[in-house]
């Protein structure tokens, strides 16, 4: 199924909610944080928002990741090290 942007994320203010499938928890622990740092860098270089939340299904994920679901910001230490 083919979504259109406006399904994938919102805008509240300056920060976006990118609501994405289950599938985006699948896989290992180190995988799904590269995940999320790539979401949030994608997402924050397309346009002049200054923070990112992802929710999973239109819900912030309940599982054991520490604050990865809660808003983030772009960070240059995830890519310059």
């Amino acid at each position: 199924r083919s979504s259109a942007a406006s399904d994938v994320y919102k805008r509240q203010g300056t920060q976006y909610v990118v609501d994405l499938s289950a599938e985006f928890l699948s896989g290992e622990r180190d995988t799904l944080y590269l995940a999320v740092r790539s979401v949030v860098a994608t997402v924050l270089g397309l346009g002049d928002g200054t923070a990112v939340r992802i929710t999973v299904e239109g819900a912030t994920p309940a599982e054991d990741a520490g604050d990865w679901f809660s808003e983030q910001v772009w960070n240059d230490s995830w890519f310059f090290l």
